[in-house]
């Protein structure tokens, strides 16, 4: 089952699979009332705030690539190397890319001025 997310051109999609992102929410503590909403109203079409959503969305990726720093064990003591090593990291992850495919569907929404459309299966 899969929550579809749909912009003017772009378009996401939050699946089984992708559940634990509001399990990160938690563990981060970050507050997050449109991914609460999804949450809670994921089987029912929910409505979401594109700009509010895409700060939540923002602050997760920011909280989830600090965390990858640390679960990684990246020591470079040069900042410039450090966010090489981070890139890549974030580049190959699964979760960066949900997290900036979510990223560009609002981005989509609000330079056209409309809402997402958000769809269950």
């Amino acid at each position: 089952m899969a929550l579809d997310i749909v912009g003017p051109t772009k378009r996401a999609e939050i699946d089984d699979h992708d559940f634990p992102l509001f399990q990160m929410l938690k563990d981060f503590g970050i507050k997050a009332p449109q991914f609460q909403t999804i949450h809670d109203h994921f089987w029912v079409n929910p409505y979401v705030d594109a700009s509010s959503w895409l700060v939540e969305i923002r602050q997760l990726r920011e909280a989830y690539i600090a965390n990858l720093e640390i679960t990684k064990k990246v020591r470079a003591k040069d900042p410039e190397v450090r966010q090489q090593i981070l890139h890549g990291l974030a580049k190959a992850d699964r979760w960066v890319a949900k997290f900036d495919e979510l990223i560009a569907v609002c981005e989509d929404a609000i330079a056209a001025d409309q809402n997402l459309k958000l769809w269950s299966d």
